[in-house]
């Protein structure tokens, strides 16, 4: 075996040995009530869980906020779901599709491809129950038969699975003078995976070499 060859072995085999590694998703703000954008503090883990997968919600500050609404879109994939919102002054419930409001402030979804599968919110006060800067909720759903994770994360990568989240009592700084507590909604997106890119840059390799 060649070396480049040997190098694309060792490459495919990291890759199944991250298999249940998390695979982080960050948001795009969709909305722009408030000047600051605190996009870059939210994320979602997701979560090989035996049959299932598992969605955990951080918010990694330090703007002070609150994710206080969470919404799953999806028409082919997620079934049922708990929720772990066992940290302390973090609690949640599942409200299915029955939300209101049914669908994710300003967000609007390609309905052919995306519907509103499930929805959890944080239980009244939202802003004081949802995840503050340093917290997290974790969502947990059964996949479908004949569905796996993988298939999870590709439909996530190509937009055919959706995550928005509402982000409630975000401190937003008006002006010099003035302080405002604001709310913004925010859509899941792909951060691009080095092991991702370095698997198919090697498989590019091997393909030009064979064709010489």
């Amino acid at each position: 075996m060649k070396k480049w060859e040997m190098v694309l072995v060792f490459a495919l085999l990291c890759a199944a040995s991250v298999q249940a590694t998390p695979v982080t998703f960050a948001f795009d703000r969709i909305t722009e009530n408030c000047p600051a954008n605190i996009e870059g503090q939210l994320f979602v883990d997701v979560i090989a869980n035996g049959s299932g997968v598992k969605f955990n919600f951080r918010n990694a500050g330090p703007t002070l906020s609150s994710v206080s609404e969470i919404y799953f879109y999806d028409g082919v994939l997620l079934d049922m779901f708990t929720i772990d919102d066992s940290l302390p002054n973090v609690d949640f419930e599942n409200l299915g599709a029955n939300v209101t409001p049914n669908n994710l402030p300003d967000y609007k979804p390609d309905k052919l491809v995306l519907k509103l599968l499930a929805a959890t919110e944080a239980v009244t006060p939202e802003p004081a129950n949802g995840v503050k800067p340093g917290e997290w909720v974790s969502v947990g759903f059964t996949l479908k038969s004949g569905k796996t994770y993988q298939n999870l994360l590709d439909d996530m990568a190509a937009g055919e699975v959706s995550i928005g989240i509402h982000v409630k009592a975000i401190n937003c700084t008006i002006n010099s003078s003035q302080v405002e507590t604001l709310s913004d909604s925010f859509i899941s997106t792909a951060i691009p995976e080095p092991m991702t890119m370095t698997i198919l840059a090697l498989g590019g390799l091997m393909l030009t070499r064979r064709q010489k």
